[in-house]
């Protein structure tokens, strides 16, 4: 996929680094982010995964460096990611609106989802990812949700 259409698939998207294979990725990875041989290793079972077609990279002040894998199809989805967890929620925007699809699982693998209201938005705006984080724990309560009703009464389900 070209690096443009990279672009309008991930929000806050910077830059892509394509390399021809896993050696000169270590390589860099270890230069980047000083990793120790055990987080050599880890790097190495995730590119060795061959279901694995892409991985998250995240590294903080607060937070070790870690290497997930993606299970998404990323090229599949219809907006822009924002916010996801592979088999758990996905949050985007397509056009002018923002859809939150939540897993909810059971024997029925139940699945909400809702276009966000103006509300939600300004909510979201204000707050950031804390805001979809509340919205990801209210839809998951199914028989307690506030939202969800919410939604379904303003037609904002996504069936």
């Amino acid at each position: 996929m070209p690096v443009d259409q990279w672009a309008g698939k991930l929000d806050r998207f910077s830059k892509l680094t394509a390399y021809i294979d896993n050696t000169n990725l270590i390589s860099d990875l270890e230069f980047e982010y000083h990793l120790s041989p055990e987080q050599v290793v880890e790097v190495q079972k995730v590119l060795k995964n061959e279901q694995v077609h892409y991985f998250r990279i995240s590294c903080s002040k607060y937070e070790h460096f870690k290497i997930e894998p993606v299970y998404l199809s990323i090229k599949n989805i219809k907006g822009k990611l924002i916010y996801w967890k592979d088999w758990d929620y996905i949050f985007q925007k397509i056009g002018d609106d923002y859809h939150l699809w939540c897993y909810l699982g059971g024997i029925a693998d139940i699945q909400r989802e809702i276009k966000l209201s103006e509300e939600q938005i300004s909510k979201y705006n204000e707050l950031g990812l804390a805001q979809i984080d509340y919205l990801i724990a209210d839809l998951k309560r199914l028989n307690d949700s506030i939202e969800y009703p919410l939604a379904i009464g303003d037609n904002r389900r996504i069936s």
